[in-house]
């Protein structure tokens, strides 16, 4: 009995270190808690230190997810666009949100906030750090991904009557490396699954069912 509780306490160490390393160091500590209030720039947040940029970029290390796809979508890069913006119930959804969740809303605007509704309050998923109408989106945010922070970019290329869509998204901070996994998986699912099969062919697998008035009127 006595063994198993040794190994369990050293897989729990295991399991913890990377917590704890990333914890000890009062700068990153700090670090973190700017980025958990709102996105930041690498510039912005060495303006908060009296260190180097260069510093800052040591405590943030390299990206614990980083994922790339291209994706071919039967659709124009407006129409490609507004699923993306303009729907983002309609491809975003179960189990890529908490279970409170009850609808999402973006505001499309740079600076704007994407929020998940809950019936009594809600929860940011993200801010608007990118964008150039029809061809560019970049969400910066938590994700869900507890102390981290991460960036999806959309780049949206005109390819013959399609589009090609270029997607990141990469992740810095403490990720548990079975949540880093079901991001990879989970992204895929968003973006080449149902975001291309709204545009495609109308299916709806986000957490919306119904079409938004505004998203009609461009069809």
């Amino acid at each position: 009995m006595r063994g198993n509780v040794v190994a369990l306490e050293r897989r729990l160490e295991d399991d913890t270190a990377p917590l704890w390393r990333a914890m000890a160091d009062p700068t990153r500590r700090r670090i973190l808690d700017l980025l958990r209030q709102r996105p930041l720039i690498t510039g912005e947040i060495a303006a908060q230190f009296p260190i180097s940029r260069i510093a800052v970029m040591r405590h943030l290390g390299q990206p614990t997810i980083d994922i790339a796809l291209d994706i071919e979508i039967a659709g124009t890069p407006p129409a490609v666009f507004a699923a993306l913006t303009k729907d983002i119930g309609g491809w975003w959804g179960h189990p890529f949100v908490t279970a409170r969740a009850t609808s999402l809303a973006l505001d499309t605007r740079l600076g704007g906030l994407f929020t998940e509704r809950w019936d009594n309050g809600g929860q940011l998923i993200a801010s608007v750090t990118g964008w150039a109408q029809d061809e560019h989106l970049q969400l910066t945010g938590p994700f869900h991904l507890g102390i981290a922070v991460g960036v999806a970019t959309f780049d949206l290329v005109g390819s013959g009557t399609g589009t090609l869509l270029r997607f990141s998204f990469r992740a810095i901070g403490v990720v548990d490396a079975a949540l880093g996994e079901a991001m990879s998986r989970g992204w895929a699912e968003l973006v080449r699954t149902r975001l291309k099969g709204l545009v495609e062919t109308g299916t709806r697998l986000g957490i919306d069912p119904d079409e938004p008035p505004t998203v009609r009127s461009i069809r």
